[in-house]
């Protein structure tokens, strides 16, 4: 049943979030759904702007309206991130242009646990991560675009495709070491099974880096085998090490 105007206005109005969000919640689901009664749009639009709690028809509410999650996002962007928000920040973020995105990145605080949303601004695109790279406040986040780890169908780990290249060669335009991006790579590992078999994966995916084209990538490559190199070592011996006196 429709909830009368003045009494939807008043709810909309509450001093309580919960309480507004639910009510601004309720008009957008309800029949038909997606649509606001002219009358209340101004407070529905400032009703969902103070929602930040996970609520399930937010992220769906903000993917479809551009300019709302635009005004959403410059709200909550600067707080402290709630992780049972990240859904909504992703679908947030899905709705807007680059131009939006590049406003949204002079303001991200440089705070390398906000991740996840500096990825969900930038993603595979260039001129975005130039525009990062710009911005030499924020040198705490130009690396976590470089951890690069994508999983494929099969759940494997992957990082040697082409958007990882482009954006490594851009990092040493901006006067970032061979070391500095590799360290980046190196930084994020885990493995179940022999640690050794792990390694030699490893190899292989600096083997690849080495065959770029690009003689700064291959460093790259270079400086990573030899460290997945010495690992490999290491493992092995303990390994042999482990086969014949077992677990110390």
């Amino acid at each position: 049943m429709e909830i009368p105007e003045k009494t939807l206005a008043l709810l909309l109005r509450h001093s309580d979030p919960l309480i507004a969000g639910k009510a601004a919640i309720g008009e957008w689901a309800g029949d038909p759904k997606g649509k606001v009664r002219d009358s209340l749009k101004e407070e529905w639009e400032r009703a969902i702007l103070r929602i930040y709690y996970a609520e399930s028809w937010l992220g769906e509410i903000l993917k479809n309206d551009p300019e709302l999650s635009f005004k959403w996002l410059k709200a909550h962007l600067v707080r402290e991130i709630d992780y049972d928000m990240l859904k909504v920040y992703k679908s947030a973020i899905a709705a807007l242009d680059i131009d939006k995105r590049k406003e949204l990145l002079k303001i991200v605080p440089n705070d390398t646990w906000r991740g996840e949303i500096v990825n969900y601004l930038v993603g595979d695109s260039l001129e975005l991560y130039q525009t990062l790279l710009g911005d030499k406040s924020k040198k705490d986040l130009h690396f976590l675009l470089l951890h690069g780890f994508k999983m494929d169908a099969i759940g494997e780990e992957t990082w040697e495709d082409e958007s990882w290249i482009s954006k490594a060669k851009m990092a040493l335009d901006a006067g970032y070491a061979h070391e500095d991006i590799e360290d980046v790579i190196f930084s994020r590992w885990s493995f179940s099974g022999k640690e050794s078999d792990m390694w030699n994966r490893w190899i292989a995916r600096y083997d690849r880096l080495l065959s770029n084209d690009d003689p700064r990538i291959q460093k790259i490559g270079e400086i990573g085998k030899a460290k997945a190199l010495k690992n490999l070592e290491r493992a092995l011996k303990n390994e042999r090490r482990e086969a014949i006196h077992g677990y110390e």
